[in-house]
């Protein structure tokens, strides 16, 4: 795990020289695109199980009735 750390603060600072962004500023950006694609995947999951418990055929939504 530590070799995976200094792997990442290396990349941050080498990105950090090129972007121009402070380490604080770069980091709160990752947090933030971090968090909008877990948020998408738990809407994208809670659509598909919602999804799955209302899909009837049509011959199943008007089973029964006349």
């Amino acid at each position: 795990m530590e070799e995976s750390i200094q792997k990442t603060l290396k990349k941050l600072s080498q990105y950090q020289q090129i972007t121009k962004k402070p380490l604080e500023v770069m980091l709160e950006e990752a947090v933030d695109t971090y968090i909008l694609k877990i948020e998408k995947k738990i809407v994208e999951k809670q659509f598909e199980d919602e999804y799955n418990q209302t899909n009837l055929s049509f011959d199943e939504f008007w089973d029964g009735l006349d």
